[in-house]
């Protein structure tokens, strides 16, 4: 950005252009962050940045420059006594309160549990203190530890959680603006570079998943068939409820954020079969525990592996079972926000065609899995 020695005379003359521009304050008597905004209509105004946001301080000609710089280190300090005093831990309840509230975003108590987990040791700090360094730290410490995914999906989350905390004046400054991901490796999504998303090998992955949900047993192993059967992202199927579940199997989630829904769906005959004996009443699988820990009890599976790549297999897998594409982004909570038509005017929820369509791909993996290849459908 353009920077100036700024004068009463000078801020006058700045020219106009066809776009707004900024001119920062420079010199031994300048406030830093103190700018002016020039708008194409000739608007000049007095701005500045401070530890919770930028502030507009005043119009060029109704205050001074000497004025306008007295106001902007009032409004500086003001900012940086403004935050509340809050533990890390009641910083991270708001936060969550505000997720649900505004979406009711099926993610929040799983990302509330990650972040509590893997950030233990820093909960009763006042969020205030806990510094850039901490920060980083413990970052790196997981990719030391071998836990590159689980350091990157922290590093996204505390980048979220601390931007909000910057704006809701819980802190002063954002600790985690100059931190940058902990590991720059291989993109945990590129399944185009995985030649397990298909064919065969695809086949063997969903035989091992299996076999190791009948192993694992209990809610973990009845979690994982679920994320197997029904194609949802593993925090949507952490958080299932049996509130969201109606007689018919008909499940309804809340809703998720704009770009990760979380569309309805009839549960296949399969997976009444597994959830039968299970009790109608709050979570389905209450002991899942974080959704991501459990491919460390995985066996038998790609060393590259991730829950998430489940939902590959079937985005490749459906159309070869001959579902429409429109039905198969329907059950993987896909959309394409460009197409003004299915995001504004379709209000169906095909459940019809839905249905049939998870019951091919319920029956091509109950073809997989069948007794006759030594797994046990049903335990």
């Amino acid at each position: 950005m353009p920077r100036a020695r700024l004068t009463e005379t000078s801020v006058l003359r700045l020219k106009c252009k066809p776009k707004p521009y900024r001119v920062y304050d420079y010199g031994s008597d300048a406030i830093r962050g103190l700018e002016v905004l020039v708008q194409p209509s000739g608007t000049r105004t007095y701005r500045v940045t401070t530890k919770s946001g930028t502030k507009k301080v005043g119009r060029v000609g109704e205050l001074t420059l000497a004025e306008a710089r007295a106001k902007a280190l009032e409004l500086q300090r003001g900012a940086a006594q403004s935050v509340t005093k809050a533990t890390f831990s009641e910083a991270l309840e708001a936060w969550k309160k505000f997720q649900v509230t505004t979406h009711e975003r099926v993610s929040a108590e799983a990302t509330d549990r990650f972040v509590r987990f893997n950030c233990a040791h820093l909960l009763d700090k006042q969020l205030s203190e806990i510094t850039e360094h901490q920060l980083r730290s413990l970052l790196e410490a997981k990719v030391e530890a071998g836990r590159k995914a689980a350091g990157n999906r922290l590093y996204a989350h505390l980048r979220t959680f601390f931007k909000w905390a910057r704006k809701r004046k819980y802190i002063a400054t954002d600790p985690m603006l100059d931190i940058d991901k902990p590991w720059q490796g291989k993109a945990a999504r590129q399944g185009r570079k995985r030649d397990w998303f298909r064919g065969e090998a695809a086949e063997a992955v969903i035989r091992a998943l299996w076999s190791n949900a009948d192993r694992l047993g209990g809610d973990k192993g009845i979690f994982l068939k679920l994320l197997v059967l029904t194609c949802k992202r593993s925090n949507a199927v952490a958080s299932m409820r049996w509130e969201h579940i109606d007689a018919s199997y008909y499940w309804t989630p809340p809703e998720g954020s704009a770009n990760k829904r979380n569309n309805p769906i009839p549960l296949p005959r399969l997976a009444r079969r597994i959830l039968n004996p299970r009790k109608w009443q709050g979570p389905v699988v209450p002991n899942v525990g974080i959704p991501g820990n459990i491919t460390r009890y995985l066996k038998d599976v790609p060393d590259d592996f991730f829950l998430h790549s489940i939902r590959h297999i079937a985005a490749t897998k459906l159309p070869e079972l001959g579902v429409n594409p429109w039905i198969s982004r329907w059950i993987l909570d896909h959309t394409t926000f460009e197409d003004v038509h299915e995001l504004y005017y379709m209000h169906g929820d095909y459940k019809a065609d839905v249905a049939e369509a998870l019951e091919r791909w319920a029956a091509w993996i109950e073809g997989l899995i069948a007794p006759d290849e030594g797994v046990a459908l049903l335990r």
